[in-house]
């Protein structure tokens, strides 16, 4: 015996519900991914790119503006590892070369304040120097124009004379006009 069932009509049924149910999955899935990618556009590759031109901004010469435009046709992503290790290189090169300007900056300080205390100390002993000249010339100028005997004036003026000058010794001498001869008037520590 055989029994037999028309399954044609559930058959039309059940393929009419997976059609249904595949275009209407397929719709919703497409309307889903365009949603996605229209707000992953807005709120994600536009920041991106916000970032990018923050980097864009910082650009100062041809060669840079020529990097950019070969990062700018990559993806974003990779368009912003490729700002990124350009910055990194760039701070480094930058953090370098300030090191070197501090490095020889401090040699420089440290040369100029050496060559002035130099300069200092060599301005003081001149100064030095000169008071005693002019404390010496004006004791000279005190004991000639005193009233003195001329033989008492000239060894002080001697004494005061040595003080200033480095010398062992030294001697004190006149031209006599009427025989143009040197007269020794007096001497101290000095050898004939």
């Amino acid at each position: 015996m055989a029994v037999g069932i028309p399954v044609n009509a559930a058959l039309t049924t059940v393929k009419e519900k997976t059609i249904s149910v595949l275009v209407g999955g397929l719709l919703v899935t497409g309307v889903l991914f365009l949603t996605l990618g229209f707000f992953f556009n807005r709120v994600v590759v536009s920041d991106l790119r916000n970032v990018l031109e923050v980097f864009r901004a910082g650009l100062r010469d041809d060669e840079e503006e020529r990097f950019f435009q070969e990062i700018h046709s990559k993806d974003e992503i990779t368009a912003l590892q490729s700002a990124a290790r350009a910055m990194a290189l760039y701070l480094r090169d930058t953090r370098r070369q300030l090191e070197e300007n501090a490095l020889h900056l401090e040699q420089t300080v440290a040369e100029r304040t050496r060559e002035l205390s130099e300069s200092e100390q060599r301005l003081r002993d001149q100064v030095a120097a000169r008071n005693r000249e002019l404390k010496t010339l004006n004791i000279l100028a005190e004991l000639t124009t005193q009233g003195e005997c001329l033989s008492d004036v000239f060894p002080r003026v001697l004494g005061h004379t040595l003080d200033l000058i480095s010398a062992d010794g030294a001697g004190l001498f006149l031209i006599q006009e009427d025989t143009s001869t040197l007269e020794l008037l007096c001497q101290k520590h000095a050898t004939n």
